[in-house]
């Protein structure tokens, strides 16, 4: 209910202030209306006894989903027992999913459908026809224990949406960059209350969160089906995802997280967004660990979190079994390390003619952490992580101590501020502590 309650908020505040929809009592009502339909259908699929299937929002491509005589037919996901994302994508026709999905239906034959008279057939054979079509892939299916950080499929995840996720959830942080770039003017309205500006800034920014957690899940990813023995003799129960997919999702990464750019926010929205005083909007104030808005405290817990997601020792692992197990070309652990470490120490590179490479303060905590996931990972202190992960902790430990060493004496090409200078010494003085206590 809190998910659907954010992305109803979000998705009406997003529209509303791009023109999309209108802001009439009739239009809002609908989309209510809708939105509430979405959750029902949802409810009452579990007290028929249906269990979540968070893949099923994957059966649509984005093509589909950006075509309205598509969505007005099919909807915008495969069963209402998905947690999906609110459709932006077919011009405001379908947002919600306000009908059965391809799953439900057959789902609900097999739970509820009985033989024709007089038929021949035994109750088994009867079933057995209903669920031989299970291979079809508009009735893909993953559940709970399929989603989240144990799950392998990276098409099970929550709030996500298309058969092309990570595609997916760039267009959503786009349109939620574009939101927040416009906030004051759509929403800095005399009267109002300027707490309504961080609330908003929240639904916009809260996009990345979705994205960090579950796009790291193509890295060292597996496709699931649940087939049985003969019924599919040209796919695999474990398909390891195309390595073209692999990288793409590390780009995401690259584009989004670790980029300098990332995280630049007007000053004049920062210094508009007051603390919401009212206990039951958004919980007591007093326990707010500061009042005004703690931009750089979020962007350094989302840039833990895209590391924490990238850095796991159980992606790691199945890294190493997938190259294994591929019949062809494999996703590297050695091009994780190194795509990572060019993107974040990008500031590094020494430049062909005298510049000013000093490094921004978001970037700055990017690097700091990068460096404890490193030391973490060299030391290994719970024994989680395969060798080949403590060896490249160690070989970029090194390689980036060489880097900074350089870079702190090239001063004829490299212009620093004292700032990225500072940093620059204490991250030297962590990577030696690291590498001394071992």
């Amino acid at each position: 209910q809190n998910l659907m309650q954010h992305k109803m908020t979000y998705a009406w505040n997003y529209l509303t202030s791009t023109n999309q929809i209108g802001s009439s009592k009739k239009e809002m009502k609908q989309f209510v209306h809708d939105g509430i339909v979405d959750l029902i259908l949802h409810e009452v699929g579990h007290t028929l006894g249906l269990r979540h299937n968070f893949k099923a929002s994957s059966v649509f491509s984005i093509e589909q989903l950006s075509n309205p005589e598509f969505t007005d037919q099919f909807g915008v996901t495969g069963s209402v027992m998905d947690y999906n994302a609110t459709n932006l994508l077919d011009g405001g026709n379908n947002y919600f999913q306000t009908i059965p999905g391809i799953y439900d239906y057959w789902a609900i034959e097999y739970a509820y459908s009985e033989q024709q008279p007089y038929s021949t057939e035994t109750e088994s054979q009867f079933l057995e026809k209903i669920a031989s079509k299970s291979t079809e892939p508009l009735l893909a299916y993953g559940t709970d224990e399929d989603a989240g950080s144990r799950g392998i499929d990276p098409y099970s995840n929550r709030r996500d949406m298309t058969s092309n996720p990570v595609r997916h959830y760039a267009k959503r942080i786009d349109i939620g960059n574009e939101f927040i770039k416009n906030l004051l003017a759509n929403f800095e309205i005399e009267g109002e209350r300027y707490p309504r500006i961080r609330s908003i800034f929240w639904q916009g920014f809260y996009e990345y969160y979705g994205a960090v957690r579950s796009v790291s899940k193509f890295i060292g990813g597996i496709n699931h089906s649940r087939h049985h023995i003969g019924q599919a003799y040209d796919q695999y129960p474990l398909e390891i995802i195309d390595v073209k997919l692999q990288k793409e999702a590390l780009s995401f990464y690259q584009d989004y997280i670790f980029n300098k750019d990332a995280f630049q926010y007007d000053a004049e929205l920062l210094n508009k967004m007051a603390p919401e005083r009212f206990g039951d909007m958004e919980g007591d104030m007093w326990k707010m660990e500061r009042l005004d808005f703690p931009i750089h405290s979020i962007v350094e817990n989302l840039q833990n979190s895209a590391l924490n997601s990238l850095f796991n020792y159980k992606i790691h692992k199945r890294i190493i079994d997938n190259k294994t197990k591929s019949n062809g070309p494999a996703f590297e652990l050695d091009y994780l390390f190194d795509e990572i470490y060019k993107s974040i120490w990008e500031e590094l590179r020494n430049a062909p003619q005298p510049k000013d490479n000093s490094i921004n303060s978001f970037r700055r905590q990017s690097q700091t952490l990068y460096i404890k996931h490193l030391g973490k990972i060299y030391a290994d202190e719970k024994n989680q992580f395969p060798n080949d992960s403590e060896s490249l902790a160690r070989l970029y430990l090194g390689k980036l101590k060489h880097q900074i060493e350089e870079s702190i004496i090239d001063c004829a090409t490299i212009i620093y501020d004292d700032y990225t200078y500072a940093h620059l010494l204490k991250s030297l003085d962590t990577i030696n502590e690291i590498l001394d206590s071992e």
